[in-house]
């Protein structure tokens, strides 16, 4: 992944204001919720050991071939409208999914409602949307996303439900572009 390229096209005025790499982490929703971080604040990990979705769910990744990352956002919102994030981005990362393969065969590629991405039939994205100051009129989202980009084996606990976009695509995505494209595309 090249951090430095990422920094020098999204820091800016109407983007993100920081983007934080680990080589590994635990979680970086984790780390999001345990630190003030400023709004517009990307945290990205080359390999999360303590990944989770829904339901403290353990979420596999691959290190250097998958996505894992975290933004950190604040909305002024009603709290009976904040399914409207999670809804956003996941729409988001799954039309960048579908822009990125464009030319494949993406019409078994869905969006199952409320934070996975489906390529047929088998999970290859899943978004984890935490919320703070739910009383307050702007709230903070931490929102989590992994994504199997790369990966081609996965344990026997998953591997008859997950996927990766190369493996029902056939292409092998440069994950800096990937994320590039979802950043730009969320703002």
């Amino acid at each position: 992944m090249n951090i430095e390229l990422l920094k020098s096209e999204l820091i800016k005025d109407n983007c993100l204001s920081d983007l934080i790499f680990f080589d590994e982490i635990g979680s970086t929703n984790e780390y999001a919720k345990r630190h003030d971080l400023p709004d517009n604040t990307l945290l990205i990990t080359d390999r999360q050991t303590r990944g989770s979705g829904r339901f403290s769910r353990f979420w596999e990744s691959t290190p250097g071939k998958d996505l894992t990352f975290t933004l950190v956002k604040k909305f002024r919102i009603g709290i009976d409208d904040i399914y409207l994030i999670n809804f956003y981005t996941s729409y988001i990362i799954f039309n960048s999914i579908k822009n990125i393969c464009s030319g494949k065969s993406t019409e078994n590629l869905f969006l199952k409602w409320p934070n996975d991405i489906l390529f047929n039939g088998k999970k290859i994205s899943g978004i984890l949307t935490d919320v703070q100051d739910l009383r307050s009129e702007t709230k903070n989202f931490i929102i989590g996303a992994g994504i199997n980009v790369n990966c081609d084996e996965f344990s026997d606990g998953i591997k008859n439900k997950a996927t990766s976009i190369l493996k029902e695509s056939g292409i092998e995505m440069d994950n800096t572009t990937l994320l590039k494209n979802i950043i730009l595309d969320f703002y």
